[in-house]
């Protein structure tokens, strides 16, 4: 469904120390948007840089909308990319 844009520098920051502007990876991703229990178990998650990609099946619109928010507000990055969502 596209590219969404987020702001890079703001959100929630996953992990201990670090750089702040870094991208957290796929693994800390897949498991922030699991935390938020929306049944996203089919999602896949990959990190491009500061861009997340969301592969897989969601059951509708509302938990699309959802997933993309939940990782799009997270401290590095900066766009999602759920066309294959």
């Amino acid at each position: 469904m596209g590219m969404f844009d987020f702001v890079k520098s703001v959100g929630k920051k996953l992990g201990i120390g670090g750089d702040e502007e870094a991208a957290p990876t796929a693994d800390t991703l897949k498991k922030e948007l699991d935390s938020h229990k929306l049944g996203t178990d089919g999602v896949q998650v990959v990190v491009q840089g500061d861009t997340a990609v969301l592969k897989g099946v969601v059951k509708d619109q509302s938990i699309f909308e959802k997933a993309v928010i939940a990782v799009g507000n997270t401290l590095g990055v900066s766009k999602v990319q759920a066309d294959e969502l």
